[in-house]
């Protein structure tokens, strides 16, 4: 049975008026954006395209078509339709009453003819039961997505004052054809990079450190670990992030680190950032003992669209305190310790459709810490926000 909720059934239209160069290739950049955003073109009338676009992604396609070309109107209106829907849900209601009547009526019918009309009037009540929940599923449908009404206006041509030159055929030529005469016509202008980009992560982490505090004796730990890591990328900016971590089971063990470098992205999908920072971290019942450190950090992150996003990162440490972290260096190592590590965010198994909606992060990490292997594995919830 079809339902009528009334937080369900608020019809969106939005409508706006860009100014743009060329009619067509405006167009063409508008439908791909709208089918980028999990929508679709429904109809278009010269420079007039109306699209479906999902509630969660109307914003983003917004901002899409604000970067055709320049503004010049804006608007939005709502119509709700919840007692519309509630009227045909009860008209729905008082077909299956009826049609449940008319079924015994059937059953007791004295002659052919009686049954026969019985059966007429059966058959007009399912008609108008389906006209019902027809328009039912289509009231859902129009409230999840929005209605946009993309107008594109071409910007005039003024006209540039007519001169007779001495050969018909200089009209032809510009300057840079002049200048340049085997130069290939320019390409079009690709979609919008990466301007910013934001990675957070809260998750659980089982962590394993070997031979640790004694030879043949490894040690284990849960914790709550919490990473996030921001770039600026137009095309080269601030970078920053910090690690925390806190937990325990085979003593208590606890990490804090905070970044500051730069950022920078190739195309729409790639993220790559150079950090440096400092921090603190430990673990008791002589495992590892407390130290100050200078962390450095190579990560990246690769967005893959609807299907998710893969980071990846290297980070070499340098102890400054508990003698060095009592070792140092090995023979032919420039780094005390490091960690090499990577996750894969997936939102489809929330049942979201973009990364900035959270969805589940899958991680692991493999280090060493006085000479020691450390493997984590982590499972939590992440987060992208990722502007152009």
């Amino acid at each position: 049975m079809l339902r009528a909720e009334s937080a369900l059934f608020l019809i969106r239209e939005r409508v706006v008026a860009v100014l743009v160069p060329d009619l067509d290739g405006a167009a063409e950049a508008a439908t791909a954006a709208a089918r980028d955003a999990g929508g679709s073109l429904q109809t278009r009338n010269g420079g007039q395209l109306v699209f479906a676009i999902p509630e969660a992604r109307a914003g983003e396609f917004a901002r899409r078509v604000a970067l055709l070309g320049e503004v010049q109107r804006e608007s939005g209106s709502s119509e709700d339709v919840a007692f519309r829907a509630a009227d045909l849900e009860s008209a729905a209601r008082a077909a299956r009453a009826r049609r449940a009547e008319l079924e015994q009526l059937r059953a007791r019918a004295a002659s052919a003819s009686d049954g026969l009309l019985v059966e007429q009037r059966i058959a007009q009540i399912d008609a108008a039961l389906a006209t019902a929940e027809r328009e039912l599923r289509l009231l859902r449908q129009q409230a999840l997505r929005v209605k946009f009404v993309v107008e594109l206006l071409e910007k005039p041509v003024e006209p540039l004052p007519t001169v007779n030159l001495p050969f018909p055929w200089l009209a032809t030529l510009s300057g840079q054809d002049l200048a340049y005469p085997s130069r290939p016509e320019s390409e079009a202008d690709s979609e919008p990079g990466i301007a910013s980009n934001v990675d957070m992560s809260f998750s659980l982490e089982g962590r394993r450190l070997a031979d640790r505090p004694a030879p043949d004796e490894d040690s284990r730990a849960l914790l709550l670990a919490l990473r996030l890591r921001a770039a600026r990328t137009d095309p080269v900016g601030i970078a920053a992030g910090y690690d925390a971590s806190l937990g325990g089971f085979d003593g208590f063990v606890y990490e804090f680190r905070g970044f500051l470098g730069l950022g920078t992205a190739a195309g729409n999908w790639f993220t790559l950032g150079l950090l440096g920072g400092v921090g603190v971290s430990g673990w008791t019942g002589d495992r590892v003992p407390i130290s100050l450190e200078l962390p450095v950090e190579l990560f990246t992150l690769i967005d893959l669209g609807a299907v998710g996003r893969l980071s990846m990162f290297a980070q070499p440490r340098w102890a400054l305190t508990s003698e060095a972290r009592r070792a140092g260096t090995g023979p032919g190592e420039i780094a005390h310790e490091y960690t090499l590590g990577g996750a894969v965010l997936l939102p489809f198994v929330f049942g979201n459709d973009d990364v900035d909606e959270g969805g589940l992060r899958l991680g692991f990490e493999y280090g060493e810490v006085l000479e020691s292997p450390v493997y984590s594995v982590n499972v939590g919830i992440g987060f992208g926000f990722l502007g152009h």
